[in-house]
């Protein structure tokens, strides 16, 4: 889970997604994701954004690019399209659940 978390902070732009929007998408309680990101205090920085939300930042920008370099990484690479692709699937995932029973609620 901790790989996927560091994810939302290595792929996308600093500010552009909060805690709770990838707890949203990882499918698990925002309490998680900052329960792992306090277990590795020392690479992340978490602070109040500019959405009433909690975002996150890396503190070293060598770590982006080891996590996104395969060779260097190995096991704990991030691979930037499949990750994304995950993301969207998951996100479309919530978007026609979240209105299939808003609908299917409002119809019976």
């Amino acid at each position: 889970m901790t790989l996927d978390i560091l994810a939302f902070l290595v792929i996308y732009e600093e500010g552009s997604i909060s805690l709770y929007e990838a707890a949203i998408i990882l499918g698990i309680q925002a309490d998680e994701v900052m329960i792992t990101l306090s277990n590795i205090e020392s690479l992340v920085s978490v602070s109040p954004d500019t959405n009433d939300g909690m975002g996150a930042s890396l503190l070293h920008k060598s770590l982006q690019d080891f996590l996104l370099h395969q060779h260097r990484s190995q096991d704990l690479f991030i691979d930037r399209i499949s990750t994304i692709s995950k993301h969207c699937i998951d996100l479309i995932r919530i978007f026609i659940g979240k209105y299939i029973l808003h609908d299917f609620l409002r119809s019976n």
